[in-house]
This record gives C-alpha cells, sequence and structure tokens, in this order.
C-alpha cells in the first residue's frame, strides 16, 4: 500500500483568488516520484498527466476540499489524499442604489445624495465615489473603503450656480433629476 501525495504549487497557504489556475501535483510519499492520477474538486474530475501536474481553474468563492485517487495496479495499491483550498473573490465594489434628498433647490442649496455600496467580494477593497450630472461631470467625490460582504451608504453634496433640471447618478446609478 502506498500513500499519495496531493499539493497545491501555486496558493499561498492553499488560497487562491476566484478564476485564477490552481496547479496540482501528485507524487508517490514513499518515492516522491510522480504519478497519474485522477485530482477531484469543486465538481470537477480530471487526470494528471504522467508528470503529476493537472490545472484546474475554480470560478466561485468557497471552501474546497481536492482529492487525488489512483486505481489499484497489480502491485500496488494506492491510498486518496486530500488538500482544502480556499478560493477568494476579490473585492468588488458598487454602487447598488441611489437617491436624491430634495427634487427641487434654489440656486447656492445644497443638493444630497445619497448612494448605498456593496462589495460583493471576499476580500478588502476600496473605491471612489463620484456624484456626476448627466453631462459627466463630477459634482463631488468619496472614496469608501469596505470589507469582504460589506454594505454601507455614502453621503455625496453638491450646489448649482445657475437654474436648470439636472439629472443626478452616482457611478452611474440614476439618483434621479432636480430642478
Amino acid at each position: 500500500v502506498t500513500a499519495l501525495d496531493l499539493t497545491v504549487e501555486n496558493s499561498d497557504n492553499l488560497t487562491v483568488r476566484a478564476g485564477t489556475q490552481i496547479r496540482f501535483n501528485v507524487t508517490r510519499q514513499d518515492t516522491g516520484e510522480t504519478v497519474d492520477a485522477a485530482v477531484e474538486v469543486a465538481n470537477q474530475t480530471a487526470t494528471t498527466g504522467s508528470d503529476g501536474l493537472l490545472n484546474i481553474t475554480i470560478d466561485e468563492g468557497g471552501s474546497y476540499r481536492a482529492v487525488a485517487s489512483k486505481a489499484e495496479t497489480s502491485e500496488t495499491t494506492f491510498n486518496s489524499d486530500s488538500v482544502t483550498i480556499d478560493v477568494f473573490e476579490p473585492a468588488s465594489l458598487n454602487v447598488t442604489a441611489a437617491y436624491r434628498e430634495v427634487t427641487q433647490a434654489y440656486t447656492g442649496d445644497n443638493v444630497t445624495v445619497q448612494a448605498d455600496v456593496a462589495n460583493s467580494g471576499d476580500r478588502k477593497g476600496t473605491k471612489t465615489i463620484n456624484l456626476t450630472d448627466s453631462n459627466g461631470n463630477i459634482l463631488d467625490d468619496t472614496t469608501v473603503t469596505l470589507n469582504g460582504s460589506e454594505t454601507t451608504t455614502v453621503v455625496l453634496n453638491t450646489t448649482f450656480d445657475s437654474p436648470g433640471t439636472r439629472t443626478l447618478s452616482a457611478n452611474d446609478v440614476l439618483a434621479g433629476n432636480v430642478t
């Protein structure tokens, strides 16, 4: 009976970013020789080459158990080996909703827009949120930093020095018109 040794070559403490190719290496534990074996991870099963190497990509964040196994031969029975890989989603901050506090304002009045911002990734990230008019002019901005899966509301302000109707948005999410 010979044990297999499954290792991940291109990871930092068995943590990789979603969408990154993961390189598995399967060897015999007793001799260190490479082995062609099946590796099952994230509902995928693939076989290494005779060099013992296999590349697999996992696109969704989560914790995955990878198992290497090899059918027995007439001379050898192989015990499987496994490793747990944590796949993380990178930070992805986006405005999910924007709304203005007033629909009418006089010249020189403060106009406030609130924007809900969410980080749909697993990691901490930073993004600048811009308050813009329909011409794309940046009227105010703020920078927000969120941990993974965190949300917040930011406040943006502007004033107008002439009358008229303005269409306001926060990072291309419509907040509405102010007259």
